[in-house]
């Protein structure tokens, strides 16, 4: 089935013209599950319009749940995007300059499809220290909550969750945390400019380091799903990207000690979404481990670990255990893990209490 799956993606993104074979009405059930699984459902959704025309199509009762699914997909993402506009304009009145993070803001480099990807909280970086904005934010009247190294979860709206960032991620290991403080520094002012279609997003070049780091985080922490990997194939697909700007992002990588886990992802653009061509090497071993965890997981490992674990400590130790099986990629990440979660233990409970 995940190969079936492959292939109706691939004929939504443009890849392939037809499946290899017309599913069974049990199939194509399977096959919509599967989309659920992973966020796909509007992207998938747009495949199967194409396939309609071919007789490749699930049943009726199916066809118009996933078309009004669809339809749902579209009209969060009006709402997601007008709030992304109110909430900038919101903070920028208070003096602080921000960013759209992921989302809304990578949703841009889906062309035609962009309405079609599936949207979920709000994530905006901010040019603020973690006091000031929790300061300005709270005189606003808007709780704020959940705060961390990295980011605060703020409720300026009852339907959607705002996430604060006050740096678009960390790294356990010190030595590559401090390349990427340095990094972010250096990108920030132009990234707090950046205005595309009303809202302020990141550049190109930034979205290809910060993508895969979201991506490598999220593998190491909540479970990764096959849509932060299309947000990359999308963002290579953008016409604006020159061989120098993919070349510094891969100097970039391979400073943050990502090279490896890229050529992994170069190796799943290929094999799942139909890319032509890639920038980087391929590494087909850790691609195909890194796909194996993806498809078993799901997005934010919705398929197995939801209501896995009692605690947090539990699930912690469970999430420490399954990272050893990529420890010969991310040795320093994953030994530093224990030590540094510690410490940001410590830092939650002194911003929380």
């Amino acid at each position: 089935m995940n190969d079936l799956f492959f292939e109706l993606i691939q004929v939504s993104l443009g890849n392939r013209k037809s499946l290899s074979r017309a599913p069974s009405g049990k199939e194509w059930k399977a096959l919509f599950e599967m989309a659920q699984i992973q966020s796909l459902v509007g992207i998938t959704f747009a495949g199967v319009q194409i396939l309609e025309a071919q007789g490749q199509c699930p049943d009726e009762s199916l066809y118009f749940l996933w078309m009004g699914l669809s339809v749902k997909v579209r009209l969060r993402n009006e709402i997601a995007n007008k709030q992304c506009i109110e909430l900038q304009k919101r903070l920028s009145d208070e003096g602080i300059k921000s960013c759209i993070l992921k989302g809304q803001g990578v949703a841009l480099s889906y062309g035609k499809l962009s309405t079609l990807r599936q949207c979920g909280d709000i994530d905006i970086w901010v040019d603020e220290t973690i006091e000031e904005c929790v300061r300005k934010v709270r005189s606003l009247g808007v709780e704020v909550h959940n705060i961390n190294i990295v980011h605060a979860k703020a409720k300026f709206f009852k339907s959607t969750e705002v996430e604060i960032h006050f740096r678009p991620s960390c790294f356990y290991n010190p030595i590559i945390n401090n390349r990427f403080i340095h990094w972010i520094s250096e990108m920030k002012t132009e990234q707090m400019g950046n205005q595309m279609h009303e809202m302020v997003v990141p550049t190109v070049e930034f979205n290809l380091v910060y993508l895969l780091i979201h991506i490598y985080r999220h593998l190491l922490n909540e479970g990764v799903g096959l849509r932060q990997l299309m947000d990359y194939y999308f963002v290579l697909q953008t016409n604006s990207l020159s061989e120098e700007k993919i070349q510094d992002a891969y100097r970039i990588l391979k400073k943050l000690r990502l090279d490896e886990f890229a050529s992994s992802i170069m190796w799943i653009l290929v094999h799942v979404f139909g890319a032509a061509k890639v920038p980087w090497p391929q590494n087909e071993k850790g691609g195909s481990k890194l796909l194996a965890e993806v498809m078993r997981h799901g997005n934010f490992g919705i398929a197995t670990r939801k209501n896995e674990y009692k605690n947090a400590l539990e699930r912690g130790l469970a999430n420490f255990k399954r990272n050893l099986i990529f420890l010969p990629y991310f040795s320093g990440e994953i030994l530093w893990s224990p030590i540094w979660k510690t410490w940001h233990w410590f830092f939650r409970k002194k911003y929380n209490d």
